[in-house]
């Protein structure tokens, strides 16, 4: 769960979430990338893990959504 997350971390998703949410013209492997490399750098030992799995199923979700709204 979020709330078991150090800050660093949870603020590390809240940035790639908004990215993938509202950035659309940065591809989501950049945005994907960019985080996990920020987790590497300042976060826990593994996290990096961890946010490379919940921004991956989150891009999947978000980007094909505005996929959808673009060829409507």
């Amino acid at each position: 769960p979020i709330e078991e997350l150090d800050t660093i971390e949870r603020a590390i998703l809240h940035i790639g979430c908004y990215e993938l949410e509202y950035n659309n013209d940065i591809p989501w492997k950049s945005v994907i990338n960019e985080s996990v490399e920020l987790a590497k750098t300042f976060g826990a030992e593994d996290s990096y893990k961890y946010i490379n799995g919940i921004l991956d199923k989150v891009a999947k979700e978000l980007r094909q959504i505005h996929t959808k709204d673009v060829a409507s």
